[in-house]
């Protein structure tokens, strides 16, 4: 009887290990899906940045080169004008230098250079900051250093995620920056809540293409709520429909056409914001008008890796 007994403990506890395993097996895929999510994000996204950044690449170059060619004419007075003291002194031939220096003067243009001169050193210095801040936003996204939890500024993730997801919002919206000055940091994942945030954006970016060809707006705010911040998005787009808002959350679930969406970008900031850095994310839309996020952290929680 007693060896009976013993057996069914041992069972017993082949059976637990058994699930422990098991469930080790399922985090450990879903750690995958997660990581390979991400990875094929940021693949498209390395895409569209390439794309972004051409541009002021390419007028930076321009810029650059009429600023040459402008300084070898502005060179070119110089040496007329030294000419012109040289024969003042010497020669008593004023009139004729000056004659020269206004024929110069007039054929290379150099009221226009003395106005367009400085916008072009302007425009150049614009687009090589754009590149910049591009570049660093990426750094800062993939860089494999930031997935410990360490204290973060939730107004740079915002910012980085903003810049980041550029090509997706830049020709349908207009967005708006409302960041609280000295918001205390939270302890987060950098990389993952600026991959959550991007992909609010991103979603709120696609609402508002889908509903009207004009530029809509996205309103990004941060603030202190007592003890938490308080991050909250907000677009003019088509709103969630009032019988789908239970489900959004869902893996996999998608309103998106086959192929245009994974139905994982909600599910993966509910994932991050919710179960692993311990906040709370609510949302309030209204079919047709628009979509408001709201998401709260606490200001100095206890967290789990």
């Amino acid at each position: 009887m007693a060896e009976k007994k013993q057996s069914a403990s041992g069972k017993n506890q082949t059976q637990v290990k058994k699930h422990i395993k098991i469930e080790g097996e399922i985090s450990q895929r879903e750690n995958r899906k997660k990581q390979k999510y991400m990875m094929e994000n940021l693949g498209k996204l390395a895409g569209a940045l390439a794309h972004e950044m051409n541009t002021p690449v390419q007028y930076v170059g321009d810029n650059l080169r009429y600023c040459r060619n402008a300084t070898k004419d502005l060179l070119m007075i110089f040496d007329v004008i030294d000419q012109i003291v040289d024969r003042m002194e010497g020669e008593n031939l004023l009139d004729d230098m000056i004659s020269n220096y206004r024929t110069k003067y007039e054929k290379k243009d150099i009221d226009f250079i003395r106005k367009e001169l400085p916008f072009a050193l302007d425009q150049a210095i614009d687009g090589a900051e754009q590149v910049l801040t591009l570049a660093r936003a990426m750094r800062d996204f993939s860089c494999p250093t930031h997935r410990e939890m360490i204290p973060v500024d939730l107004n740079r993730i915002v910012e980085r995620a903003s810049t980041i997801g550029v090509g997706e919002w830049r020709d349908v919206a207009n967005i708006e920056f409302d960041l609280a000055e000295n918001l205390p940091k939270i302890i987060g994942d950098e990389r993952a809540l600026i991959q959550a945030v991007l992909n609010l954006v991103v979603n709120a970016a696609h609402a508002i293409g889908e509903k009207k060809p004009e530029a809509g707006r996205i309103k990004l705010r941060t603030e202190r709520i007592g003890d938490n911040i308080q991050l909250t998005i907000e677009d003019n787009g088509i709103g969630i429909p009032k019988n789908l808002k239970g489900r959004i959350f869902e893996r996999y679930f998608t309103t998106k056409e086959y192929g245009d969406g994974t139905g994982q970008g909600l599910a993966f900031v509910h994932e991050e914001v919710v179960k692993r850095h311990g906040g709370n994310i609510e949302i309030d839309s209204k079919e047709g008008e628009g979509s408001k996020v709201v998401i709260e952290f606490l200001n100095n929680p206890t967290k789990k890796n």
